[in-house]
């Protein structure tokens, strides 16, 4: 069986070589076949957590994001009812920014009233689910965790406005948390994609809270920024650390 998944996903790399859907490599109807292998395997609890890979995610996100047949949208839908009975798979899903996806098929006409269903069900776990990881304490946990992820909540306004607060109270942590980000940065065996968020987040909390960069700067926060953003190799980081390092730039221009 392992074999058999690893051919699968050996299946959907080929298809999309070099960050795009090589879609002429197989027919409409083998990605049909292809798709129900996927929706098979979510069944599995073991296989579904192995589905949770880049390589098929991408794959699953360019279906929807197309116009294919309705019954190939359907095998994507059911895998994705399959795949939000975990938790941690439905984060997943998050990070991959499958809700507006889901919100702009939710738009769409269909003829199949399960592919209706589906979309509602899935659309609602979802939501659901931002709701439980947009808190402050579960913001807490991913940087506890070294765990940052674009998760919608580093990028919602509504959560800034709420919890910018949060990071100056000492009864809430806030202060260690801010410190937590910062280690992030600091320590070389950070994902690239852990650097990112946090710089991203600096600078929004820098935005929402400006009585946050005088700890940031007091913690070293503009040296670790202005390093990653002339010394770093992968080029999202340096875009966050650009952007984060003007936002400091412009608030000492304000205060001045």
């Amino acid at each position: 069986h392992t074999a058999g998944f690893d051919r699968l996903e050996a299946l959907v790399a080929a298809t999309s070589k070099g960050g795009s859907i090589k879609t002429d490599l197989l027919s409409c109807q083998e990605q049909y076949q292809l798709l129900q292998c996927v929706w098979l395997l979510t069944y599995s609890e073991k296989y579904c957590a192995k589905l949770m890979s880049d390589t098929l995610l991408a794959y699953l996100k360019y279906v929807l994001s197309n116009h294919y047949p309705e019954k190939m949208t359907r095998m994507v839908l059911s895998a994705l009812v399959n795949m939000t009975r975990n938790d941690d798979n439905t984060k997943h899903l998050l990070v991959w920014g499958f809700i507006p996806i889901i919100n702009e098929i939710h738009a769409r006409l269909f003829d199949d009233h399960d592919i209706v269903s589906d979309i509602i069900h899935v659309h609602d776990i979802l939501e659901k689910a931002v709701e439980v990881h947009s808190t402050f304490k579960a913001y807490s946990e991913e940087v506890a965790n070294r765990s940052l992820e674009w998760t919608p909540m580093h990028q919602s306004h509504d959560f800034w406005m709420k919890n910018s607060h949060n990071f100056l109270d000492e009864g809430k942590g806030g202060p260690t948390v801010i410190k937590g980000l910062l280690q992030v940065l600091e320590d070389p065996s950070s994902k690239s994609r852990a650097h990112a968020v946090a710089l991203h987040d600096i600078g929004m909390l820098m935005s929402y809270q400006p009585k946050s960069r005088t700890l940031i700067t007091q913690l070293e926060g503009r040296t670790t920024v202005m390093t990653l953003m002339t010394d770093a190799k992968d080029e999202e980081v340096q875009a966050q650390a650009l952007l984060c390092f003007q936002k400091m730039i412009l608030m000492e221009s304000e205060r001045a």
